[in-house]
Order: structure tokens, then sequence, then C-alpha cells
């Protein structure tokens, strides 16, 4: 839709309340339907995708760092870097997340990780 923020634009604002673990804020930017994939894991529709937010922002404090960003008209790749703490021990991993848009809504989401996606 014309005067929809771009792609780059949605994933900063996307990181940025995730880093705050502002869960309203990231539920917002999702549609209803949204598909996240993640490792072997993949979880459909806001509600369980927040479910997933808010247990990882419990129990693992996350953090993301973009690297850098590549997108187009209702697409974007980006490479990160996640910190989290893991039993006590702080964990780095390298992230790349691609991300697919329906206006300013999030509908996709597939995220590899450097090693495994499970800490």
């Amino acid at each position: 839709m014309e005067g929809d923020p771009e792609p780059a634009e949605l994933v900063r604002a996307h990181v940025s309340a995730f880093n705050e673990r502002d869960l309203g804020r990231l539920l917002d930017g999702l549609s209803l339907e949204v598909v996240w994939h993640t490792g072997a894991d993949t979880i459909v529709g806001r509600a369980e995708v927040g479910a997933l937010m808010a247990a990882a922002f419990e129990g693992l404090t996350p953090s993301l760092e973009i690297g850098s960003v590549v997108a187009g008209d209702a697409a974007a790749a980006v490479e990160m870097v996640e910190r989290y703490r893991y039993e006590g021990v702080e964990e780095v991993a390298v992230i790349a997340a691609f991300f697919a848009f329906d206006g300013p809504l999030i509908k996709r989401v597939k995220v590899y990780r450097e090693g495994s996606a499970d800490p």
C-alpha cells in the first residue's frame, strides 16, 4: 500500500520492540495469521508468536543487533547477532532472518541460526 513504511524500517521497529521487550508493540507489527519459522518449529498466529516471545523474554532475556538489511518492496533479509542467557551463561548466535510483509504487517518470518536454533 502506498504510504506504508519501508520493509527495512518495519524490521528496525520490530527489533526495537523486541529489545525493549514491548510485547504489545511487537505483536502490533504482526498479521493475525503470521507464520513464524525458527529451527524445526513453525508457529502460526499472532497469539502463538506472542506466547513464544513472552517465554523467551522471561527465560532467555534475548537482545538483537542488526548487522545489515537488504529489502525489497514487501520483503527483507536481515543479518543479526542475538545475545541471550541460558542457564546463567551468555550465549551469542549469528542469525539470518527473512521477513515477508503484507502492507505494514509482518506476515512470515524464517529464522536461521548459526548452529542450533535451540539454546
